[in-house]
């Protein structure tokens, strides 16, 4: 009964102020719980591509976790700061692409693969790399 109550205080939290704005079924709710387990959803919303974007705080990170209209989980993504990439993938980085800065790193995990996106700059040449955590580039 406890944990039925306490899934409908988080429903009930995120009910809609604005046609953006979801109430989350049950099942979103359990994988959240049993995939970021500790995890507390800041925020949910339908996104422009017409997934349920649910916002979680997760082990320091700030996480959006995507769900198609069948509550189906798409794909997760967050933020990580250079510093905190596994040396391997840096140094996979600084030699397939020597004179460039890691500008900006997401981390992205989905049913079939994770992997890190990466945007790296040299002067004002641009570019986006997807490489895995073993710094294999996909």
């Amino acid at each position: 009964m406890k944990r039925v109550f306490s899934v409908l205080i988080v429903a009930i939290s995120l009910l809609a102020c604005d046609n953006h704005d979801v109430l989350l079924s049950s099942s979103i709710i359990d994988f959240i719980q049993k995939e970021y387990s500790g995890a507390t959803i800041r925020n949910a919303e339908y996104d422009d591509d017409g997934f349920y974007e649910v916002e979680i705080r997760h082990n320091s990170y700030i996480k959006d976790v995507h769900f198609d209209k069948k509550d189906n989980w798409v794909y997760t993504t967050w933020d990580v700061r250079v510093s905190n990439l596994p040396e391997g993938v840096k140094s996979a980085v600084s030699k397939k692409y020597p004179g460039y800065r890691i500008d900006d790193v997401d981390f992205i995990e989905s049913p079939e693969k994770s992997y890190y996106r990466i945007e790296i700059e040299n002067g004002g040449l641009e570019q986006t790399i997807y490489v895995s955590k073993e710094g294999n580039f996909n």
